[in-house]
């Protein structure tokens, strides 16, 4: 398990081609398309949540949504953990707790405990085993997204969701290991009586956790109890690995949708996931789908609602020059993706991640004929969704990252990472894949 930790993505999940996950989940969901009336009982029957177990080794319930925004939508629950969890120590001695006179011998018990943790976590397969098996999950699936689109498509955005969960265990093997560590050396510390006892503690907490503190002596030397030393280590802790490592926290934060669609790209659903969100987008008249035309009428529209409403209090210039001021502010920060804190990529954009994930699998040499004309093909198609599609950002939202210089900032920041990532899988790895599948059909 240890060997796991602060290696938190889904990239290396293996590409699996059609994977029978995937077939699975079609074929479940097409019978559940065929029933008239999807009730608890009949997703029983047709043993959804069996499928996951079987390939993912992930506890899931899942239940049909009938009502509101879910019934065109999936998605997971990530558990909640108390205390009564299985992964919290069963055991009163944590190593350095009881034995400050002998730091080593704790240091030694708290490592042996970590690297015992019965969980398992096969990033290559996307499975996860042992504790992680017993965690009970949710999930709700829409009933119109099962009955209107097909259901490979249906699937796919199933399997996103999967992906949520996926990955929500690879980061609890780091949360659950640094949570021991903590609650050990903090209490330990509590404890003990010399400095040299203090600072001797706090670099074996350096090595279990494999993050360097920025001053050891400063923090031995601090005159608080071990709930002061819990605090202290989990604002180190977490203060470090969450500042940006794009310099775009905005970014950072879509990663975790763009792991989940790396999952489910990984079984093989990539340009299914694409098509089946490309039809919500244009059966809800996202703004993706809208013609230029269209476009700067709706802003207009904006524009002029604005300044009625500005002038509607008086027609005194000096109010309204206020009013506009205000209602631009107001406006602004609720159509302001980086105040939001938006966590989905546009949607043109998110299309284009998902294809550079088809693309990055392309690269594996081992990849048998079959799985690289299937890739190629899916490329293609997901090619032909996208052409169409344009990220128009709202009027109000483009003054804003054009006014502010730290939003302003964010966005080139993001631009600069989508570019990267279009050269890192740019256009010559389809074509060398086409050259491929040619010279070994003999053309």
């Amino acid at each position: 398990m240890r060997q796991n930790m602060l290696s938190i993505s889904t990239e290396a999940v293996q590409y699996q081609g059609k994977s029978l996950f995937f077939q699975d989940l079609t074929l479940a969901i097409q019978q559940m398309k065929d029933e008239n009336d999807i009730t608890s009982n009949f997703l029983e029957v047709v043993g959804i949540d069996r499928i996951v177990f079987k390939h993912t080794g992930l506890l899931t319930t899942t239940e049909i949504a009938n009502d509101g925004d879910m019934m065109f939508n999936a998605c997971a629950y990530p558990p909640i953990l108390d205390a009564n969890a299985p992964f919290w120590n069963p055991h009163n001695d944590m190593g350095w707790s009881d034995y400050i006179e002998s730091e080593k011998i704790g240091e030694r018990k708290l490592k042996t405990y970590l690297d015992n943790l019965r969980a398992t976590i096969d990033r290559r397969k996307g499975r996860v085993g042992g504790l992680f098996s017993k965690v009970p999950l949710k999930m709700f699936l829409g009933y119109q997204l099962v009955k209107e689109l097909p259901a490979e498509q249906a699937a796919a955005i199933y399997l996103h969701e999967i992906g949520h969960l996926f990955t929500f265990f690879e980061i609890l093997i780091d949360t659950v290991a640094t949570n021991l560590a903590i609650g050990a050396a903090s209490e330990a510390l509590g404890k003990a009586t010399t400095l040299n006892q203090k600072v001797e503690i706090l670099f074996a907490y350096e090595r279990i956790t494999g993050r360097k503190l920025q001053d050891v002596r400063a923090l031995a030397e601090a005159k608080v109890d071990s709930e002061g030393y819990g605090t202290i280590l989990i604002r180190e802790y977490v203060g470090a690995p969450t500042r940006s490592q794009s310099d775009s926290f905005i970014y950072d934060l879509r990663g975790s949708e763009f792991a989940a669609d790396h999952f489910a790209s990984m079984h093989g659903a990539g340009k299914d996931l694409v098509m089946g969100q490309d039809a919500l987008y244009v059966k809800f008249k996202v703004p993706v789908r809208q013609s230029f035309g269209a476009w700067c009428v709706l802003q207009a529209l904006q524009v002029g609602a604005l300044i009625v409403l500005a002038l509607l209090p008086t027609l005194n210039p000096l109010n309204f020059l206020l009013n506009i001021g205000i209602y631009i502010t107001v406006i602004g920060f609720f159509l302001n993706p980086y105040v939001n804190h938006d966590i989905y990529d546009e949607p043109k954009a998110r299309v284009e991640r998902v294809r550079n994930n088809l693309v990055q699998a392309l690269k594996n040499l081992k990849l048998s004929q079959k799985d690289r004309e299937a890739l190629l093909k899916d490329i293609e198609l997901v090619d032909n969704v996208s052409k169409d599609m344009v990220d128009r950002r709202q009027l109000f939202g483009i003054l804003w990252t054009s006014l502010t210089p730290n939003r302003r900032k964010q966005y080139n920041q993001i631009k600069f990472q989508k570019e990267l990532e279009s050269v890192i899988n740019n256009n010559l790895f389809v074509s060398a894949g086409k050259l491929n599948n040619l010279s070994t059909q003999g053309a």
